[in-house]
């Protein structure tokens, strides 16, 4: 809940799920200034479309996100609690940000994970491979990856950001 410093009578509840603003709400902050909170837009390719509320408390981080480095060895592979596989094609190494809180294990045999679909990316060198909802991948070299994922989570590169 968000604390009132307005001498209004209103009550403001706030939700760390996605798409819980279901009108819009005009909170008058002085004479001058009024915040309008509005609905956003529901992001298809979004992690937290498809998961359960204890796996999205975990994803949302609480602190500082700790970036874990892997030497990745082609038939080793990342799993990201039950919902992510990260396989690299050839030896690499890469970075993840993720939420501290995520369970995060190196198989050293392939690991089946029922309803998981297979994105193949090729990143170039210093770029961002983004599981949109959840975190990213860094990766110092061009790199093949591929990374399994919910049904209809979008998987994108981008130029690195860190």
């Amino acid at each position: 809940m968000i604390y009132n410093y307005t001498d209004l009578d209103i009550l403001i509840t706030t939700s760390m799920l996605p798409s819980t603003t279901l009108d819009t709400m005009d909170i008058k902050i002085s004479d001058d200034l009024t915040l309008i909170d509005t609905p956003g837009i529901i992001d298809n390719g979004n992690i937290c479309n498809y998961l359960e509320n204890k796996s999205l408390k975990k994803i949302f981080p609480k602190k500082e996100i700790k970036p874990i480095t892997y030497q990745v060895k082609s038939k080793q592979y990342i799993l990201v609690e039950n919902f992510i596989k990260i396989e690299c094609e050839e030896n690499c190494d890469i970075t993840l940000y993720f939420s501290n809180q995520l369970k995060i294990e190196r198989f050293y045999k392939d690991v089946e994970i029922p309803n998981l679909v297979k994105n193949e990316v090729s990143a170039f060198k210093n770029s961002d491979i983004v599981i949109n909802g959840i975190g990213f991948i860094n990766t110092k070299k061009s790199v093949k990856l591929n990374i399994y994922t919910l049904e209809n989570v979008d998987v994108f590169v981008r130029n690195e950001l860190i």
